[in-house]
């Protein structure tokens, strides 16, 4: 039996399991594609809502499929990312994944004036690469800032953790224009003599400027996700 771990949605249903106090996402639409590397476990078990009660009881497990002519039920260490484009998926496959109502859930944090976005905060200096996957890892990217009411949001909650700069998400290796990696505009307040010319990654300073880096910089580093992803 052949398992897959990439999910492309195009359209997301809620149901829950009744069975634990956890709540669980279930996807109706999306593509199944490659092989399910983020499988923690395959169990045959007798029902869908023993598979999330296993999913639940797991350590680690985010997400969970139950095939029911084959009784199979596959935990998986990753929460399924969303998105609306694709078909529907197969009939004979429910694949579910969790439902967080709080941030916390994760170990991430609201941030006052955001809504349905959670952010974390790593005081720990890596590259930007790696901070960038480091975010991606948890199912988000390096913070976006894309407006300036989104900035002094960013700022506020920066105050509170460190008085040291930190990346940011955007660079500006495309044709030499500064934009975030999803392709957008980003909100910059440069320094004064700032950006510099040849460093590509950017930093947010403690005072809420900005300040162009080399990206094999090592800083501090602020993570986004979804509430729900």
């Amino acid at each position: 039996m052949y398992f897959y771990h990439v999910f492309v949605f195009s359209y997301m249903a809620l149901t829950h399991a009744h069975v634990t106090n956890t709540e669980f996402t279930r996807i109706e639409n999306g593509i199944l594609d490659d092989l399910y590397v983020h499988s923690q476990q395959t169990v045959l078990l007798n029902s869908l809502a023993l598979c999330s009660a296993h999913c639940f009881q797991s350590v680690g497990c985010k997400s969970y499929t139950w095939k029911n002519a084959t009784s199979s039920c596959v935990l998986l260490s990753t929460d399924i990312k969303r998105n609306f484009v694709g078909p529907s998926l197969p009939q004979d496959i429910a694949v579910y994944t969790k439902y967080y109502r709080l941030c916390s859930e994760f170990e991430y944090e609201q941030i006052n004036g955001t809504s349905g976005y959670c952010f974390k905060y790593y005081a720990v200096r890596k590259t930007y690469s790696e901070a960038q996957n480091t975010c991606q890892n948890d199912g988000g990217h390096l913070v976006r800032i894309s407006t300036s009411t989104k900035h002094g949001d960013i700022k506020a909650f920066m105050n509170k953790k460190s008085k040291y700069g930190m990346f940011v998400d955007g660079t500006d290796l495309t044709n030499g224009t500064w934009r975030l990696s999803d392709g957008r505009s980003m909100f910059l307040n440069w320094r004064l003599g700032e950006p510099s010319g040849d460093e590509h990654c950017v930093m947010m300073c403690d005072d809420g400027t900005n300040n162009d880096i080399p990206c094999d910089s090592t800083m501090y580093f602020l993570c986004e996700r979804q509430l729900n992803i």
